[in-house]
C-alpha cells in the first residue's frame, strides 16, 4: 500500500490545491505532482478533475477520500505519538482563549507548566473574538460552551456556573423577575451581539432584547455594576459583588445553565504528549477555580 501517495491524495483533498497540500507536507509541488499522478496510476483511477485554475475530487476520489482520509489522519497520530513519547515535550505552543479566562485562568497554569518543561515556549493569544485555529495556527484553544467546528477535537475540561445580577438600583422601583419572560421590563447586558441569548437549566432560552454589548465578560460586569442592566456573569465573578450587596442575583430560583469549558484543538494533537499534559493541568487546577 502507497501511505505516501495516499497522504499526499488526502492533503490535496483537503487544501484543494497542490501548492496548499506542498506547503502543508513541506514539500516541493513537483514531488506533491508526481506523487499524486503515481497514486492514481497505482490504483487505476482519476480521483481529480484538473483544469487550468482548479482542482476538484471526482465521484469516485470523493467516495475514496471518505474512506481514507481516516485513515491517514490515524498513522499521523500514531507516529505522532510514537515520537512524542520518545522525547519531552518542546518547541512552541499557541493557546487562544478570552482576555479574562486566560488572565484569570490559563496563565497560572502555563506559568507552571513553562517551570516544569523549560523545552516548551508558550504563546497566549487572548482576546474575546472567536479565531479560526487552523487557519492562525493556533495548537489549543479554550472556549466556554459548545464548539461548533466539528474538524476539531474537544475535550470537555468541567463547566462554570453562571448568575444573573443587576444592582439593586436597576431593580428598585418595579416587580422583581419572578419568570423568565419578565426579564422583558428590565434592560439587558450580553458580552457580544452575536451571543445575545442566555440558556436556563430547565431548558428555556431567552433572547435578550439587549441595551449594551460590551464586548467583554469583564466589561459587561462593569456595566451592571454602573446599574445599566440584568448582566450574566461567572458565579465566582459576581460572588464578591454580591457579598458586598452592589449586585443582586436575579431569578434565583430559576438558574442558568452551566457552561462547558472546551479544551479544542486539531487531530495531530490527539494523543501527544503535551496535549496530556496540558489536560492534566488544566483539569487539576479548575476544579479549585471553577466550583459554582
Amino acid at each position: 500500500m502507497d501511505m505516501n501517495g495516499m497522504a499526499v491524495f488526502v492533503a490535496v483533498a483537503e487544501t484543494g490545491s497542490i501548492t496548499a497540500a506542498g506547503k502543508q507536507l513541506n514539500l516541493p509541488k513537483a514531488t506533491i505532482s508526481r506523487r499524486l499522478k503515481a497514486y492514481e496510476d497505482d490504483i487505476n483511477a482519476t480521483l481529480f478533475r484538473r483544469s487550468t485554475r482548479a482542482l476538484s475530487l471526482t465521484d469516485i476520489g470523493q467516495r475514496h477520500f471518505q474512506r481514507v482520509s481516516g485513515l491517514v489522519h490515524e498513522a499521523e497520530e500514531a507516529l505522532t505519538q510514537v515520537r512524542e513519547d520518545q522525547t519531552l515535550p518542546s518547541g512552541l505552543i499557541r493557546i487562544s482563549t478570552s482576555m479574562v479566562f486566560g488572565e484569570t485562568f490559563l496563565a497560572p497554569v502555563i506559568w507552571h507548566l513553562a517551570k516544569a518543561h523549560p523545552a516548551l515556549r508558550f504563546e497566549l493569544v487572548l482576546g474575546d473574538e472567536l479565531v479560526d485555529i487552523v487557519k492562525e495556527g493556533i495548537d489549543f484553544a479554550i472556549r466556554l460552551g459548545q464548539p461548533e467546528d466539528s474538524e476539531l477535537i474537544g475535550q470537555t475540561l468541567g463547566s462554570a456556573s453562571q448568575v444573573l445580577v443587576a444592582t439593586p438600583e436597576c431593580v428598585e422601583g418595579a416587580t422583581p423577575p419572578k419568570t423568565i419572560a419578565d426579564l422583558d421590563a428590565f434592560p439587558t447586558i450580553v458580552t457580544s451581539a452575536r451571543r445575545n441569548h442566555w440558556s436556563f437549566a430547565d431548558g428555556n432560552v431567552y433572547r435578550c432584547r439587549w441595551s449594551i454589548a460590551a464586548g467583554s465578560i469583564n466589561a459587561s460586569l462593569g456595566a451592571c455594576l454602573q446599574g445599566l442592566g440584568v448582566c450574566a456573569v461567572p458565579a465566582r465573578m459576581a460572588r464578591p459583588h454580591i457579598e458586598r450587596g452592589t449586585l443582586v442575583p436575579v431569578l434565583k430560583e430559576n438558574p442558568l445553565r452551566d457552561v462547558p469549558i472546551v479544551l479544542l484543538y486539531p487531530r495531530l494533537r490527539h494523543r501527544s504528549a503535551i496535549t496530556k499534559v496540558l489536560l492534566e493541568a488544566l483539569r487539576a487546577s479548575l476544579k479549585q477555580s471553577f466550583e459554582g
